[in-house]
């Protein structure tokens, strides 16, 4: 693990974690977030590394976590697994805060892939023991909210790093 405290990568982690953190809320309490507020954080996310530098120093982990993140989401998307919230909050990680933010594990293609495949993982087995455990037998079957969990995801890959 090399170790690269950037300034554009821990402002890409914190402003990942605040967002996430409002996102979590609001599908907790409503289980909605409207596209109004995830394209306004998405605006701002992408302005915020572009204009430190982020996405140019890590173009090849923005691509690669992309070309992985978006056909994936969709695809779970149409299949059920997630809902339109939990794909679009999927892209706005991959856009934002793609691989590890305190540093890399890897070379850049496996490091967008491991970081995206390990959050999407978690994000749908805790999803899934959740609803197991609160809502299989409730009166009304409603997706658990997986933002949650994508976010206890996105928090376990960017602590990984520091082990590896």
């Amino acid at each position: 693990m090399v170790f690269v405290l950037s300034s554009a990568g821990i402002t890409s982690l914190i402003l990942t974690i605040i967002i996430l953190i409002i996102f979590s809320w609001m599908d907790i309490s409503t289980r909605r977030i409207p596209n109004k507020v995830i394209l306004t954080a998405g605006i701002i996310g992408g302005l915020v590394i572009v204009m430190t530098g982020h996405f140019e120093a890590n173009l090849l982990v923005h691509l690669v976590g992309m070309l992985f993140v978006i056909p994936l989401s969709v695809y779970l998307f149409q299949i059920g697994a997630i809902g339109g919230a939990d794909a679009k909050t999927l892209w706005y990680i991959v856009i934002v805060s793609p691989g590890i933010e305190i540093g890399h594990c890897w070379n850049p293609i496996l490091e967008a892939i491991i970081a995206a495949g390990l959050q999407i993982i978690i994000m749908l087995a805790l999803g899934h023991l959740y609803w197991i455990k609160y809502e299989k037998n409730s009166s009304k079957s409603q997706r658990p909210p997986l933002i949650p969990f994508l976010f206890m995801g996105y928090l376990v890959v960017q602590l990984l790093a520091i082990a590896c």
